[in-house]
């Protein structure tokens, strides 16, 4: 064909698909028929959503259903709860515990597990996930500064039917009534409840208490081991699994620390403290 002419008519219908193509590719491969059973990808990391077609003889109608990945291990007994955050809202991918909790639970049956008799203190427990798979198992008393942590722990217990005889929970900003036998520590992202915690547990103890820590990778402050080497004693960081790490401290003589919690500051104009 000459320089800047097209070579016929015979070409029309090819340049119009061409045109389709792309405008399909810019709206994101969308079909002017939907296929059975087709996948639905969505923007977040953990979920997706299933659509299915009715008519199709394999696939049933599941219009808008979620399915949470990933799936609790079912070598814990989370795999047998079913635990919601709080607020609730529905729909939503995200799970009421995550792979430190389960490393927390497989490394406590890995001890041994609980004896009825021990007094368990659980900090920092965010929505009741390892209270409601070890009640029943120990003395459970359970600490934490979050209300919302407490209002899940609450419908969590219900919604599981867990026991409660033996189950207690103490906000942060009370004192604790040891001795306890075991602690198993969420690792907050504010170091100040974590130091403050820790300090609360002196004289809280009893001979043989086994201190151990947890929290995914990215959460993870460097300085965390250090403030439990610093009130409980020795710590010995373990292998990482599932992005999650282990922290266990043992308890150790250490010099009575006062808190320097609550933080006071005073404005002299105007007169604040």
């Amino acid at each position: 064909p000459e320089p800047g002419k097209l070579p016929g008519p015979e070409t029309e219908p090819r340049i119009s698909a061409g045109l389709q193509g792309k405008q399909l590719g810019r709206q994101g491969f969308h079909r002017p028929q939907r296929l059975a059973g087709e996948l639905l990808i969505t923007g977040s990391h953990n979920g997706f959503l299933l659509r299915g077609t009715s008519g199709h003889p394999d696939i049933p109608s599941h219009p808008g259903r979620r399915l949470s990945m990933p799936q609790p291990d079912s070598g814990t007994p989370l795999a047998r709860l079913t635990l919601v955050r709080q607020p609730e809202q529905p729909a939503t991918p995200l799970q009421a515990f995550d792979a430190a909790d389960e490393y927390l639970l497989h490394h406590l049956q890995e001890q041994g597990g609980l004896a009825g008799h021990e007094r368990l203190l659980l900090l920092n427990d965010s929505f009741g996930a390892l209270a409601c798979a070890l009640a029943g198992q120990a003395r459970i008393t359970s600490s934490g500064d979050s209300h919302l942590g407490y209002l899940a722990l609450q419908k969590n217990l219900a919604r599981n039917a867990c026991p409660t005889d033996n189950l207690c929970f103490v906000p942060a900003s009370q004192p604790l009534q040891g001795p306890f036998d075991r602690v198993l520590i969420r690792i907050p992202k504010t170091l100040a409840l974590l130091e403050e915690q820790l300090i609360r547990l002196q004289g809280q103890l009893a001979p043989g208490a086994r201190v151990v820590a947890a929290a995914m990778l990215k959460h993870l402050p460097r300085s965390a081991g250090g403030l439990l080497e610093r009130h409980i004693g020795p710590v010995q960081a373990s292998l990482a699994v599932k992005k999650a790490r282990l922290l266990q401290a043992t308890p150790a003589p250490r010099p009575g620390q006062v808190s320097p919690y609550p933080s006071l500051y005073r404005l002299e104009q105007p007169p604040i403290t």
